[in-house]
């Protein structure tokens, strides 16, 4: 290691330490010719990045190895994970411009769905499951729609689904032009049905394609 791969490595590990004190001293940071590796543990996926964008900003980093593992108490399940996520996304402060978008975990990996107004949503969305605690690494599939009916119209469906008590883990549905699309899992055939009939008795509905099929498994949300 050079010294100057040492005044990269120092300049890292300030800034991390200017930036995040409470995280700062389970970080360590290696540069070998200009390539940047780090190692320790955070207690979120944020933590992870932040770090990461710490380290790009240093002038002489050529690429960067984050090894940084996620914190857990190891015994959090997916589905405890999933609750938690979805729970965040409901109690941000204007919670109500992420109605309908739903948060899964499955090996401690988190996949986002659903439609947003803008893209400054969606990275909203994003920050908030990063900062979920346990949660590894995250998937955006947020859809952009940028129509404000639609968007209406799907805070409407997941109001209604949820007043309805309907488990909409592993429901996937999307709206255009007041089309909407079922895809995913429910309870049975006599529950799809019911959530058809809920969704075509929104006024502003025009047609319902249904792909929901009964579910393989017992709960909504697979440990």
């Amino acid at each position: 290691m050079t010294s100057y791969d040492d005044s990269i490595s120092t300049s890292i590990k300030n800034n991390i330490i200017k930036e995040m004190e409470d995280t700062a001293n389970d970080i360590h940071v290696t540069t070998r010719n200009g390539c940047v590796i780090l190692t320790g543990v955070a207690n979120v996926l944020y933590e992870k990045l932040k770090c990461e964008e710490i380290a790009k900003k240093v002038q002489g980093v050529k690429k960067i190895e984050n090894d940084i593992a996620i914190t857990t108490d190891g015994t959090v399940t997916d589905k405890e994970l999933t609750q938690e996520l979805n729970s965040n996304l409901k109690n941000v402060p204007n919670s109500n411009k992420f109605l309908g978008i739903t948060g899964k975990v499955n090996g401690g990996s988190a996949m986002l769905i659903g439609e947003i107004e803008n893209e400054k949503y969606k990275k909203e969305a994003l920050m908030v499951a990063c900062k979920t605690y346990g949660i590894k690494d995250v998937v955006n599939n947020i859809d952009v729609s940028g129509t404000s009916e639609d968007i209406n119209l799907n805070n409407t469906i997941y109001q209604k689904l949820v007043e309805n008590r309907i488990n909409i883990s592993d429901i996937v549905y999307t709206v255009k032009r007041n089309n909407v699309i079922l895809n995913g899992f429910a309870t049975n055939e006599r529950e799809i049905a019911y959530i058809v009939d809920l969704i075509e008795s929104i006024e502003t509905v025009k047609h319902v394609e249904n792909h929901l099929k009964p579910r393989p498994w017992k709960t909504g949300i697979k440990d």
